[in-house]
């Protein structure tokens, strides 16, 4: 459905060698190199906002960068989100562990929750060993002042790689939860199926808040204006303006502002006096 969420996760055994999968976005790369003949691994998350050409699809592409070969995979569709990077904080776990029963997680921290969250358990294990080991994982809890909440796995599986030198495995699991105290540590137990050399274990605790619409109401600025006379001076109310009237002078077609009509002079006859001499 358009306006879903889509989220990918994927692993692969080359620490930079990152999935992708066009049109979505990486919220998350996180690389484990353990140097030497210890194995390696790497998390992605990525994710998109569907739109029509998703609700067509019906399948997705996913590459993986460099000589790397794709692990495991997981895509998950979340209704109800707008826009944006969804990841709002994540903790990451790696180690190399040689161990039938490896562990996986961390504690002494302090992850906010502000409001109701889809949380994602991410465990990755890259084994080097012959026979190889696949590690299943379980037991997903978070810890905090509230109660854990119940998770579902989407995806708990392996892979061969580079043509049988090694072998990953990926485990995914969700959960929802309304709770807003901090979680302080997460875990899950997982079971490898062999043990030899050291492995490289990987896990990340996501959480993804739910976009909620703003509460109560926002008030509109509302001023008394200041109203001048026509002296400049406040007056304070609205008050009443007196339109000035004045008599236009009226211009004729040759510019002249009025018309004088001359009238010629009459002068009386002179009467002359012939000089007697």
């Amino acid at each position: 459905m358009a306006g879903n969420l889509l989220v990918i996760i994927g692993s692969g055994a080359i620490p930079a060698d990152y999935i992708s999968c066009s049109g979505f976005t990486a919220s998350l790369q996180s690389g484990i190199d353990n140097s030497g003949s210890s194995p390696d691994s790497n998390i992605t998350i990525l994710y998109r906002i569907a739109d029509a050409s998703d609700v067509a699809a019906s399948n997705y592409t996913i590459a993986q960068a460099g000589a790397g070969s794709l692990g495991v995979a997981a895509m998950l569709r979340i209704s109800g989100w707008a826009t944006g990077d969804p990841v709002n904080s994540t903790n990451v776990y790696s180690a190399l562990q040689n161990s039938a029963t490896p562990s996986m997680g961390n504690s002494a921290l302090s992850i906010a929750r502000a409001v109701p969250q889809l949380l994602l358990m991410i465990s990755v294990c890259v084994s080097g060993d012959s026979p190889f080991t696949s590690a299943t994982a379980s037991a997903y809890t978070i810890t905090s002042s509230d109660s854990n909440p119940s998770w579902t796995e989407v995806v708990d599986s392996f892979v061969n790689l580079y043509s049988g030198t090694s072998r990953l495995s990926m485990a995914v699991a969700y959960a929802t939860s309304v709770n807003t105290s901090n979680i302080t540590a997460w875990s899950a137990t997982l079971a490898a199926d062999t043990s030899g050399n050291a492995d490289a274990y990987q896990g990340v605790l996501a959480v993804i808040l739910q976009p909620t619409n703003a509460t109560g109401t926002n008030a509109l600025h509302s001023a008394t204006p200041i109203v001048f006379n026509n002296a400049g001076v406040d007056v304070g109310t609205t008050g009443t303006n007196t339109l000035l009237a004045v008599s236009p002078t009226m211009f004729d077609q040759l510019g002249r502002g009025e018309t004088v009509v001359w009238t010629e002079q009459i002068k009386p006859p002179a009467t002359w006096v012939s000089e007697t001499k």
